[in-house]
């Protein structure tokens, strides 16, 4: 019989990877289909790997899309 798996009780939670991811398979969002422009993988010796590629439009997303919260300052 197999076992089943629990899930983690320290599972981590990165709220603006999965509105990246929300907005990568919304048809009507900018970020969806985000390239990499050229000059990037130009400067580059390797290729991306799937992750890294993934990083840099998790970041053009979080940098374009998404408006910072005002930080209250406490003195």
């Amino acid at each position: 019989m197999a076992k089943a798996k629990k899930a983690p009780a320290n599972a981590r939670k990165f709220p603006l990877v999965d509105q990246a991811e929300q907005a990568e398979k919304d048809l009507f969002s900018q970020h969806q289909g985000y390239q990499i422009p050229e000059y990037i993988n130009a400067n580059l010796v390797h290729t991306l790997r799937d992750y890294q590629d993934e990083a840099i439009r998790n970041y053009h997303y979080t940098q374009t899309q998404i408006n910072p919260n005002p930080q209250p300052c406490s003195l």
